[in-house]
């Protein structure tokens, strides 16, 4: 709809969904963008909170590894 190429329309998912927003791709230009535009919030929405998902998870295994591995450094010096 927008006649981005792959890799603008790659940057603009990137961009949006790490909270950066520089705004130099914006979605929804034109008429057909008033049915677009919703649609667009919606996946910026939800593609935030997966990508908030992903990243408590990886914060979730890294403090479970630190905890392991000061357990074992513990019991090395025992």
């Amino acid at each position: 709809m927008e006649d981005w190429s792959f890799l603008e329309s790659l940057y603009f998912v990137v961009i949006t969904l790490t909270t950066v927003g520089f705004g130099d791709y914006v979605p929804g230009g034109g008429r057909e963008g008033m049915f677009f535009k919703p649609l667009v919030w919606l996946w910026i929405v939800f593609g935030m909170a997966y990508f908030a998902s992903i990243l408590t998870m990886i914060g979730n295994w890294l403090r479970v590894l630190s905890k392991r591995t000061r357990a074992e450094v513990r019991d090395l010096w025992s």
